[in-house]
C-alpha cells in the first residue's frame, strides 16, 4: 500500500512539474512572438541596422553590422574561454572589440577540488549557418528560457545568445555561468545575429579554458563567488 502510495505522489509531482513546464515555454513562445514582431530592420541607409525591444513596452534599442565588414572575406566569431571574450574578424581584420561573455560553467556539488556535473562550452572550429540563426529562441532544456538573437553551434544544442534583458546574467559575464551556450549582452548578440544575416554563414572558433573561480549552481540555485557590488565594479565600464 505504501509503495503505491508513493507511485502516485510520484505520478503526480511529475505531472505537476510537466504541466510547469509546458506553461513556462507557452509563455516564452508568447514573449518570443512578440519580440519578432517589434524587430524591424531598417532600409535604405539604415539597411544594416537591427531595431528591437528587450520586453513588451520597453524603448526601442538599435545595432548594426559590425564596421568594416566585408562578407567576401568572411566573417569569423572567435571566443576565447581563458579570456571569457567573443572578437569579430573579418578575413585577416578584427573589426570589433573583444566582448564579454559567460560561457558554460560548472554544476553540482563542490567537494574541494571536485565538482560534479559539467556543462561546459566546447571547443573547436564551427560552420555557422545565417539560415538556422533565430531572431528569439526558447530553450528545450531550461523551460522557459528565451533567447534572443539565437545563433545554434555544434550538434549538441548549443547557441551564441543574449541575455533577454536579464540584468542578474549581465552580472555574471567575464566568467562561466551558463548552461553551456556563449552568452553575450543583447546589444552584442544582436550586432552578430545581424552581421550573420548579411553574410549568409560565418565560422565559429573557441578554444582556451578557464582557470578562474565558476559561477557554481547548487540545488537549482545560482551561487556567484563574488558579491553584487564586487560584480558591478569588475564590470562597470566594460559591459556595453
Amino acid at each position: 500500500m505504501a509503495f503505491r502510495f508513493r507511485l502516485v505522489l510520484l505520478f503526480l509531482l511529475c505531472t505537476q512539474l510537466s504541466a510547469q513546464a509546458d506553461m513556462a515555454k507557452e509563455l516564452c513562445e508568447q514573449r518570443g512572438q512578440k519580440f519578432r514582431n517589434q524587430l524591424k530592420i531598417g532600409t535604405g541607409a539604415q539597411q544594416d541596422v537591427a531595431f528591437y525591444h528587450t520586453s513588451p513596452g520597453s524603448r526601442r534599442h538599435s545595432c548594426s553590422v559590425f564596421q568594416d565588414l566585408d562578407c567576401q572575406a568572411g566573417l569569423k566569431f572567435s571566443v576565447d574561454l581563458t579570456q571569457q571574450k567573443i572578437a569579430v574578424f573579418s578575413g585577416e581584420n578584427k573589426i570589433s572589440e573583444n566582448k564579454l561573455i559567460s560561457s558554460g560553467r560548472l554544476r553540482g556539488v563542490i567537494f574541494s577540488d571536485k565538482t560534479i556535473g559539467y556543462a561546459e562550452t566546447p571547443s573547436g572550429t564551427f560552420n555557422i549557418n545565417a539560415r538556422k540563426a533565430e531572431a528569439y529562441h526558447c530553450s528545450s532544456l531550461y523551460a522557459g528560457e528565451g533567447m534572443p538573437f539565437s545563433i545554434p553551434f555544434g550538434k549538441r544544442g548549443h547557441f551564441i545568445h543574449g541575455l533577454d534583458a536579464n540584468q542578474k546574467k549581465r552580472l555574471y559575464l567575464g566568467r562561466p555561468a551558463s548552461g553551456g551556450c556563449i552568452r553575450v549582452t543583447d546589444n552584442t548578440a544582436c550586432q552578430l545575429y545581424a552581421s550573420l544575416k548579411k553574410c549568409g554563414k560565418a565560422t565559429l572558433e573557441i578554444f582556451g579554458k578557464w582557470e578562474g573561480t565558476h559561477v557554481v549552481s547548487r540545488n537549482g540555485k545560482m551561487v556567484s563567488p563574488e558579491t553584487r557590488s564586487q560584480a558591478v565594479a569588475r564590470l562597470t565600464p566594460t559591459v556595453r
